[in-house]
């Protein structure tokens, strides 16, 4: 299989084990390589199936972000489903371009930073919580090691007696890190819905019904990757588990919030100082030589950046969102921008648009330099991006990666054009050339 298939397989057996929480599961033999032989034609189905419901959640997504159909033909008595040029747009600049992120900054302490919010938070070493889960496969390795199902209380009772941490806490740990019947995702929401939390790639521990019993399974390579998610896509944006609420917790998520905007804002300033353009941040106000200053905290709301570039002037919004990786995640961003960021970004430039006089006086005090011109012939809207996403290519307003905003103000082209055709056979292809 190619690695596509190999993800998305990957995927549904990740569901698998998820909706086994609602099964109740007889179990009587020791576990062996021998029973997926047994069962490998219902497992094929299981992946045609399940592979089926991901391409047509993706399908779905991606024809609400385009406005375009999925063709459906019919042919040699096959259903066949062609999907548009955004597949290759996909292909070619975002998942195959590593251009976009050689400049994307990201939080390398948050692993470091998250230990040890976890000793001051919950009084447990991280290093204790990897040693127990050995533990318990080390214990159980003549009975298939991670494989064992065993009860959930073993976690926090083998991290209290083996390391001294009290039951509470590596109960309010371990649970924050469990999936059962009771809050797991339905099948459709667990399709539709990847980032959320409540999915074993945020909760490695799942609990299953196995004779009467509610035991517990977890791998060691899943815990990891667990926290590894977390880290990247989860506290720098508020996200994480509700057990672990606390206002100890609280205040290390919203620092790491609030670094996560100032760490692209940083990026974006070094590339304007190093590339000589003016420019200025996190504006609140708009500055009189009276001192009688414009707020505009409130309405239209704090700009970002404001900066002057080749008789353009450009209104910034800074977002730095979450790496993506599949259609329904493309479509958060997609709603995000179309539902929120476009709206907030246009007040902003019609107000700038309405005040060039007073931008200016603005930029003359800032430069200190009171025969400074205003030279503008466009007034333009500009996000700026850590990563790139699926509605860059047709946003209201630009949307430009660090990368992208470095060729716009340095050497390079300052725009990127698409171009789209058919051929006879009817199989789509896209070309991308650039001009200033």
């Amino acid at each position: 299989m190619d690695l596509q298939d190999y993800a998305i397989y990957r995927r549904v057996l990740k569901l698998c084990l998820e909706h086994a929480c609602d099964v109740e599961i007889k179990f009587e033999h020791s576990f062996s390589l021998v029973y997926l032989d047994e069962i490998a034609s219902v497992l094929e189905q299981i992946l045609y199936i399940g592979a089926e419901a991901y391409y047509f959640s993706s399908y779905l997504a991606e024809e609400k972000m385009s406005a375009t159909g999925i063709d459906i033909l019919y042919e040699d008595n096959c259903f066949t489903f062609r999907r548009s040029f955004y597949q290759e747009f996909l292909q070619l600049e975002m998942m195959g371009n590593s251009q976009h992120s050689s400049l994307a900054v990201f939080n390398n302490q948050c692993f470091t930073e998250f230990q040890a919010t976890l000793k001051k938070c919950f009084s447990i070493e991280y290093k204790d919580i990897a040693a127990t889960i050995w533990l318990i496969h080390d214990y159980n390795a003549n009975k298939g090691g991670e494989l064992v199902l065993c009860n959930w209380s073993l976690f926090p009772a083998v991290l209290e007696e083996a390391f001294g941490t009290e039951y509470k806490y590596g109960d309010i740990f371990f649970s924050g890190l469990t999936i059962n019947k009771n809050n797991k995702l339905s099948l459709r929401d667990a399709i539709y819905k990847p980032d959320n939390l409540n999915r074993c790639l945020y909760r490695p521990i799942l609990i299953w019904n196995v004779n009467g019993k509610p035991m517990a399974i977890l791998g060691e390579a899943a815990f990891d990757h667990a926290i590894i998610s977390l880290c990247i896509n989860g506290f720098g944006w508020g996200k994480y588990p509700k057990e672990w609420v606390c206002k100890c917790f609280d205040e290390f998520v919203n620092k790491q919030k609030h670094e996560n905007g100032t760490r692209l804002e940083n990026a974006i300033e070094k590339i304007f100082m190093e590339n000589n353009i003016l420019y200025d941040r996190n504006l609140k106000f708009i500055r009189k030589y009276n001192n009688r200053n414009i707020n505009i905290n409130n309405m239209p709301g704090e700009i970002d950046f404001l900066f002057i570039h080749e008789g353009r002037i450009y209104v910034v919004d800074s977002k730095y969102q979450m790496l993506r990786y599949d259609m329904n995640n493309f479509r958060n961003d997609y709603s995000y921008f179309n539902e929120k960021y476009n709206l907030k970004l246009s007040q902003k430039i019609k107000f700038i648009a309405d005040h060039l006089k007073e931008i200016e006086e603005h930029f003359q005090i800032l430069k200190k330099d009171y025969e400074f011109k205003l030279k503008i012939d466009v007034v333009e809207g500009l996000f700026i991006i850590n990563v790139p996403t699926f509605v860059m290519i047709n946003n209201e307003h630009k949307i430009v990666t660090l990368f992208e905003l470095l060729n716009m103000i340095g050497k390079g082209p300052t725009y990127k054009s698409y171009s789209f055709t058919v051929t006879k056979n009817g199989r789509p292809s896209l070309g991308i050339s650039y001009h200033d």
